[in-house]
């Protein structure tokens, strides 16, 4: 009897070895493009090699009193990454001085994410309230390239405020502008949104 239940066992898994061969012979062919599109939607958000407690559970958000420029000190290097900062909100990193703005924080808010809502292929990630940060993934239109935003409010008192941004790709040595033009028309579109209430 137990022979029977071993050559019945063998033979099936004869016949799901056939069938997996079968499947991978047909799926061979487009394994790459599964792989690639399965690494490039995969979740990689934040700066941090350490697991954190954002909500994605990897990495975490852009530090911005702690954050140094990817490319190095020297500004000959090319990086993939654009920052806009206040005086003394991202001491050690190279920044381009963010804009002040003559309205509370939360109505510099409410501009952020109406500007963030207008990007294209743009998912919310986190938000940390203490630090006023709030993190988004924005992905290319056809190769899926991940470029992570983090943003943190800044106020400068009761009617006054201001906005750090850090913008940068998950891959690749240089980003042909796309994180400094990302920011420029978000700052631009924060511009309008407040013109225009």
């Amino acid at each position: 009897m137990s022979s029977i239940v071993l050559t019945t066992f063998v033979l099936m898994l004869l016949v799901v070895a056939a069938v997996e061969a079968s499947l991978l012979k047909k799926a061979k062919p487009f394994l790459p493009i599964i792989g690639y599109y399965a690494v490039m939607l995969a979740t990689i958000y934040g700066t941090s090699t350490k697991l954190g407690n954002n909500q994605s559970g990897l990495g975490g958000m852009t530090d911005f009193s702690t954050v140094v420029n990817r490319g190095g000190a020297s500004s000959s290097i090319v990086a993939n990454e654009y920052i806009v900062a206040p005086r003394g909100v991202a001491p050690r990193a190279r920044v381009v001085q963010a804009p002040e703005y003559t309205v509370p924080v939360a109505t510099l808010e409410q501009a952020l994410d109406k500007a963030i809502a207008k990007q294209p292929r743009i998912t919310f990630i986190a938000e940390d309230k203490d630090t006023m940060r709030k993190e988004w993934v924005q992905r290319s239109l056809i190769f899926r390239f991940p470029d992570v935003i983090t943003a943190k409010l800044v106020p400068l008192g009761a009617d006054k405020s201001s906005i750090a941004i850090h913008s940068y790709s998950v891959y690749g040595a240089g980003d042909l502008g796309v994180n400094a033009a990302r920011v420029k028309s978000i700052l631009s579109d924060i511009d309008g949104e407040l013109q225009g209430r």
